[in-house]
């Protein structure tokens, strides 16, 4: 069994960036099922990769799970603010 370079520096992104490694993106991965945390696609959104994004609390840095790209961007976009998230939901709800 050979090095593989592709791996290794997986495993060093995700242990420098958010402290965890492939390891435990693989049991996360597990428990959601194989499919994002928030709309469970099983699709990762990004057709050069079948890695999810590791979705993080951008103030402490703790790892909350693993999503597709358009959910980890969509949360990104509304700052994480759960107020905004719902005064989404109650406009849509409004014009449904």
């Amino acid at each position: 069994m050979g090095f593989d370079k592709k791996e290794y520096n997986r495993n060093r992104h995700y242990k420098i960036r958010y402290g965890i490694t492939i390891k435990d993106y693989n049991r996360m991965h597990s428990e959601q099922g194989g499919k994002c945390g928030i709309c469970e696609s099983k699709e990762t959104g990004v057709k050069r990769t079948d890695n999810f994004n590791v979705d993080h609390c951008h103030k402490s840095g703790a790892v909350r799970g693993l999503l597709c790209h358009n959910c980890n961007l969509a949360l990104g976009k509304f700052n994480d603010d759960v107020k905004y998230i719902k005064a989404i939901i109650n406009y849509l709800k409004k014009h449904e």
